[in-house]
């Protein structure tokens, strides 16, 4: 099946897709890596009249260490993260979990914050970021907010994301090298 009709918007910037969405929010979806929301579109699940492709805004792919937490922009891939020496040493699990998903081509391709962002209770990366204490940076035409991941996840397929708000960047605190859970 075909998706309904839909204008494809891909604004240049993070401040462009921002402005965007402020007057367009009720009728737009942000389309990261597209492996959640295309095939919604496909069954007509999800139908909206604008999508908006933030895949090629610069600055939201990076992993930082900094003095106490570890920061991941959200259109960092799996792959990145997965092979990330920072990740490894401090986020064990999350390196470990998000080498689980699927197969390389969607490793490749998806994103940490695509997958945060359509919370299937299916997907690998939530339960990593839950375990973590990961916490969600997102950001509208009014600032920026922190959403905690225990607050983040509202329902199934439902996030605490605002319709006019981009998820930016997760936030981890560090643990410390070699940190294990019981066994």
């Amino acid at each position: 099946m075909y998706p309904a009709s839909f204008e494809y918007v891909s604004p240049k910037s993070l401040d462009e897709a921002l402005s965007f969405l402020e007057s367009h929010s009720d009728s737009s979806k942000v389309l990261a890596g597209g492996h959640s929301l295309i095939p919604l579109m496909k069954l007509r699940v999800v139908r909206p009249a604008y999508v908006v492709d933030i895949a090629k805004i610069p600055g939201l792919s990076y992993i930082k260490e900094e003095a106490d937490e570890i920061r991941i922009g959200a259109l960092t891939t799996y792959y990145e993260i997965e092979t990330s020496d920072i990740v490894k040493r401090y986020l064990q699990a999350l390196a470990e979990g998000v080498s689980q998903v699927a197969d390389p081509q969607v490793r490749n391709w998806g994103t940490l914050g695509g997958s945060l962002c359509h919370c299937d209770p299916a997907g690998d990366a939530g339960s990593c970021v839950l375990a973590l204490r990961g916490r969600m940076v997102v950001q509208s035409k009014s600032g920026k907010r922190v959403i905690e991941s225990d607050e983040w996840f509202v329902d199934t397929f439902q996030s605490a994301l605002k319709p006019n708000e981009i998820l930016t960047e997760i936030v981890f605190p560090k643990i410390k090298e070699k940190t294990r859970a019981p066994t």
